[in-house]
């Protein structure tokens, strides 16, 4: 047991969110294809000009999220930019924090760190609360194209993480 509680100190704290991946899905304004293979999940569309395709995945509990903490995404683009946004509960249980990354994608593997300490408040009475409206979920994240054209991107793991190292 001791040797655990160490073990856990010197990793740091983590939540995977990769079984969150299953609840990704495409918005119906905003359309993405969704596919979830082999423990990934693809993600495709082509907007025109002005268009957004936007997928998003939940996870209904993520704890007490500690200072340093980074979202921590394994992926492969198509070398096209990618809007990544994501809200998260924080010390006050009835408001939301909230950020926009946009990546550059290189159509290799890649892990992206986003630090939560980015992040603010995001008052609204509505959204993100009325995506799952029947559960308090704690975690959203929308993935979406940061450019016209068409994009493709895969997802292999989506963590939250003690960081310190951004992008």
């Amino acid at each position: 047991m001791l040797a655990s509680l160490l073990l856990l100190s010197l990793l740091g704290w983590q939540a995977d969110l990769s079984p969150g991946m299953a609840t990704l899905q495409g918005q119906p304004d905003y359309p993405a294809a969704v596919a979830h293979l082999n423990g990934q999940t693809v993600l495709t569309a082509n907007p025109r000009e002005e268009g957004w395709a936007s997928a998003w995945m939940y996870q209904e509990k993520i704890g007490k999220v500690p200072a340093g903490t980074e979202l921590a995404l394994t992926l492969k683009g198509n070398g096209r930019s990618l809007r990544l946004r994501y809200f998260y509960l924080g010390p006050d249980p009835g408001l939301y924090y909230f950020s926009t990354e946009y990546v550059k994608t290189d159509g290799q593997w890649q892990t992206v760190r986003l630090p939560l300490s980015q992040a603010g408040p995001f008052y609204s009475s509505n959204f993100p609360w009325a995506m799952v409206p029947d559960k308090r979920v704690e975690f959203y994240l929308f993935v979406e194209n940061g450019e016209p054209g068409r994009f493709q991107v895969t997802l292999s793991r989506v963590a939250l993480e003690k960081g310190g190292t951004a992008k």
